[in-house]
């Protein structure tokens, strides 16, 4: 049997945006779609990151491949990247000495920028704390001179600009009133612990059962096992909705994450529009 079509227009509701975390709903779509802007956004959103490291000196307590790595790792800020060529090269150094006899922590605040100012770690030489390299302790010192390039996440991980990029398809919950009525309230207690997720809670005046929050669903199918095993079979049914998603992405600080957000469209209209004329040069 023919499934039936429908003209995909997305709506997108609920937006909530905190500091580095940005979620909302998006209907009427499906999962091809949500998933491609996940995916898009994970490999194809180009970031700019420290590609090679030169050694200069390191007595530190650390390896220099150690190091390397993490600073390969430390976000660089990302939003003048439409003024950053693939083939730019910016060179950010580390330079430190301790003539003390305490230990010295190292941190991205001592990346210091050579020629280029649009590149600087996130949250640089402000009121954050930065990110921790190393720690040198008596007469010892570290130099290295890092080149920043432009990439996306598909060649490293350190050109994805999310640290969670995640979506859940919304469940369709619904409670049996009639069965449910049958129950004794400790049972109607018990049914509602039994959800990890807490989507449903209970409510003493009226001994009513009420769904609380079904966007934290998880199709565990704890209520309905447990409906099961007290032989109230279809005392709640629990489906997903193939066209309503909670979509949620944290950023690493390089874009916000309204940003991520649009870059994200962009990279896939990119892909669509090139699909089209390559579409169109067969023919």
């Amino acid at each position: 049997m023919e499934q039936p079509r429908y003209n995909r227009q997305p709506i997108i509701t609920n937006v909530e945006c905190k500091e580095e975390k940005l979620s909302f709903h998006i209907e009427r779509t499906d999962t091809s779609m949500v998933n491609g802007l996940r995916r898009v956004i994970m490999a194809e959103t180009p970031t700019i990151a420290i590609q090679l490291v030169r050694v200069y000196a390191n007595s530190s307590y650390l390896c220099d491949e150690f190091i390397a790595h993490r600073l390969g790792l430390i976000p660089i800020d990302s939003t003048q990247i439409h003024n950053f060529e693939d083939t730019d090269d910016a060179i950010l150094e580390l330079k430190k000495e301790n003539n003390s006899n305490q230990l010295v922590v190292v941190t991205s605040n001592d990346l210091v920028s050579i020629g280029d100012k649009r590149v600087a770690p996130v949250n640089y030489r402000n009121d954050v704390d930065p990110i921790v390299i190393t720690q040198l302790g008596p007469r010892q010192n570290i130099h290295m001179v890092c080149y920043v390039k432009k990439g996306t996440g598909k060649f490293h991980a350190k050109w994805n600009p999310t640290c969670q990029c995640v979506f859940q398809t919304l469940a369709d919950i619904r409670i049996n009133d009639e069965k449910m009525i049958s129950l004794t309230p400790e049972q109607k207690r018990t049914f509602c612990e039994q959800c990890p997720q807490k989507v449903f809670d209970y409510q003493e005046v009226g001994e009513k059962v009420f769904i609380r929050g079904d966007e934290n669903c998880i199709f565990c199918n704890e209520c309905t096992v447990y409906a099961r095993d007290i032989g109230q079979r279809n005392l709640v049914t629990v489906t997903p909705k193939t066209d309503q998603f909670v979509f949620k992405v944290e950023g690493t600080g390089v874009y916000p994450p309204k940003q991520i957000i649009e870059l994200g469209l962009e990279e896939m209209k990119k892909k669509f529009v090139n699909l089209k004329k390559a579409l169109n040069e067969s023919k």
